[in-house]
């Protein structure tokens, strides 16, 4: 927190914010800063905007939006086991059970009044209740205590203000959101850029692993066998290791034709993590449910080394709880 909230200011300031909760007194750079840090924690893509700002009884605080729930359950592999629901009084109640991919789980409700409501305007409250158990259960199984935004909804006007509203962060706010690395080229073609050989080999090997098929792999490297003989030795025993690994992948995890589609092959092809992380983690999850065990399994996470030392805590969590999960279901 000393990065976000600066050493020098007054000790009240910083009371308000790690004690009482307040982020009225941050200026609007901080509170950007902020923001990130929050984001990137628990592990949320910034530039989505999955929290904004409310001024609650006199405190600037964070709300938790759709998107942040959508996320958190993409990034836990969160799923709901259960829901229940009853009405007392005139108010439905639907408790939500959900799990993550360790198999932990939590309950929570969501309550809506539904007194004298009929037609569209009841069907509504009943989702209304059901989204509400669902989004607190995701938060709270993920250690938040953030407010849903359809818990904002219902605390009367009286009590809260409207915050300015919340400036997604951009690249240049602070140092904490470094720029998004360039999309890599569009099929097998010299790789150009990087300032020294090791960014060059970085940019190449995003390129190749979005290849998705040894073919293309090959492509690559023919297409950038100038630069390839000019790294040094060690740039170049990574990427062939990293090579090597990928084939070894694609030649194992083959697309089969779906008879339902056309009959194209899905893409086993990587997505860019540094661009699209939350695409990179679906698509992760995505192999590890449809791959066998053993030397297949083994294949895959090989494919996940380059990046495995960059990845947040629950990102690694939920890739080896899906593999748990996947190891099991096919266990004989």
């Amino acid at each position: 927190m000393n990065a976000i909230v600066k050493s020098d200011g007054p000790h009240e300031i910083m009371e308000s914010v790690l004690i009482k909760g307040d982020l009225s007194k941050l200026t609007a750079e901080e509170r950007n800063a902020y923001y990130t840090a929050v984001c990137k924690s628990v592990g949320l893509n910034p530039l989505t905007k999955p929290l904004e700002y409310i001024i609650l009884n006199g405190k600037m605080r964070l709300y938790a939006l759709k998107d942040c729930t959508d996320q958190l359950r993409s990034i836990h592999n969160i799923s709901v086991t259960d829901l229940t629901e009853s009405e007392r009084e005139g108010v439905f109640v639907v408790k939500a059970k959900v799990a993550n991919a360790d198999g932990r789980t939590d309950v929570s409700t969501g309550a809506v009044n539904i007194a004298g409501l009929k037609g569209e305007a009841l069907a509504n409250a009943l989702m209304k209740a059901e989204t509400k158990a669902k989004r607190r259960a995701t938060l709270s199984i993920c250690g938040l205590g953030l407010l849903d935004e359809t818990e904002v909804d219902d605390i009367p006007a009286a009590q809260k203000a409207p915050a300015e509203r919340s400036r997604v962060p951009s690249p240049s706010d602070t140092p904490a959101l470094e720029k998004a690395a360039p999309e890599p080229p569009q099929g097998p073609q010299l790789v150009k850029g990087g300032k020294d050989a090791a960014s060059w080999a970085k940019l190449y090997i995003e390129a190749l692993l979005t290849s998705d098929s040894p073919e293309t792999v090959m492509k690559w490297v023919d297409a950038n066998q100038n630069p390839l003989s000019r790294i040094s030795k060690d740039e170049a025993k990574k990427i062939t290791v990293i090579t090597e690994k990928h084939l070894a992948f694609l030649r194992k995890t083959a697309p089969k034709e779906d008879p339902i589609s056309t009959g194209i092959p899905k893409s086993n092809a990587m997505p860019n993590i540094d661009t699209n992380h939350n695409q990179w983690m679906t698509w992760a999850l995505g192999k590890i449910a449809e791959t066998d065990a053993g030397d297949e399994m083994d294949a895959l996470f090989e494919s996940f080394d380059p990046f495995w030392d960059g990845l947040l805590p629950g990102d690694k969590e939920a890739l080896l709880g899906a593999r748990k999960d996947r190891e099991f279901e096919i266990e004989p």
